[in-house]
């Protein structure tokens, strides 16, 4: 079965989901999952270049064809597959905020209880708060357990231009969180998926914060913070509508069986 894989100079590339925190990744990680089965390798955040390196070594190594990331883009190999999935900027670091506040075993937990929101998304020592989409895509971190001092954070436009190379010219495939199913049928019509796109909604935001409760100046601070973010998450959009709408008419006819709790 062809789930995708490229041949390169006699060698197969393997796949690589290049995973954005607070994107749908625990709902859609057991899509990859099913289609993929013990071919589908999970690398950890807190140092994916060292257990990268070290799986490199193993005997698995070669059976594996979709590589999970928590990571950034430099630690994908060079001419692999890679795929992704975007979240509108404010929507995602909402999401991670709350979620923080309910994981006592976040890096961040306390940080967050002991600290009003504006002063968590300012001062909290961690490159996920700031632009962490672009520095994903263009290799600066920006993933879990990503510390910084507030120094080495900066509007660097840099980031973005790289970051939107990567994503639109350098990615097999990327889907929008917003745009989850037309996301999967992506994904599927490139990797030739033959195990479907059933899902069942996962890592749902706790009931204690199931709405919205960021004030305008909480969300003024987090686009203040998130402008490469949000100027990329723009232009990502427009680009996933033309490419949907050039494969609709050579789609088949799909009848999806969607699970949501």
């Amino acid at each position: 079965m062809d789930l995708g894989f490229r041949k390169y100079e006699n060698k197969m590339i393997k796949n690589y989901f290049l995973h954005i925190p607070k994107a749908a990744g625990s709902t859609l990680s057991e899509v990859f999952r099913r289609n993929y089965g013990d071919k589908f390798c999970l690398v950890h955040g807190k140092a994916p270049g060292e257990e990268l390196i070290r799986l490199k070594k193993s005997n698995n190594w070669r059976n594996y064809e979709l590589i999970w990331l928590h990571g950034d883009w430099g630690s994908c190999e060079v001419n692999s597959n890679v795929l992704t999935m975007l979240r509108e900027p404010i929507s995602r670091m909402e999401s991670f905020y709350f979620y923080v506040k309910t994981k006592p075993k976040h890096y961040l937990h306390d940080f967050a209880l002991n600290n009003d929101a504006i002063t968590f998304f300012e001062k909290a020592e961690t490159l996920e708060l700031n632009n962490g989409q672009c520095r994903i895509l263009s290799g600066n971190g920006g993933y879990h357990g990503m510390l910084s001092s507030n120094s080495e954070l900066s509007q660097d436009t840099d980031i973005l231009s790289i970051a939107r190379e990567n994503l639109l010219n350098g990615t097999l495939a990327f889907g929008l969180q917003d745009r989850f199913v037309e996301s999967l049928m992506l994904f599927e019509n490139e990797l030739d998926w033959q195990n479907g796109i059933r899902f069942k909604s996962q890592n749902k935001r706790s009931k204690q914060y199931s709405k919205s409760s960021l004030s305008q100046k909480e969300i003024d601070c987090l686009m203040e913070l998130n402008k490469l973010d949000i100027q990329l998450y723009n232009e990502a959009v427009e680009v996933f509508n033309q490419r949907f709408e050039s494969i609709r008419s050579v789609l088949r006819e799909l009848k999806y069986s969607i699970f949501r709790r």
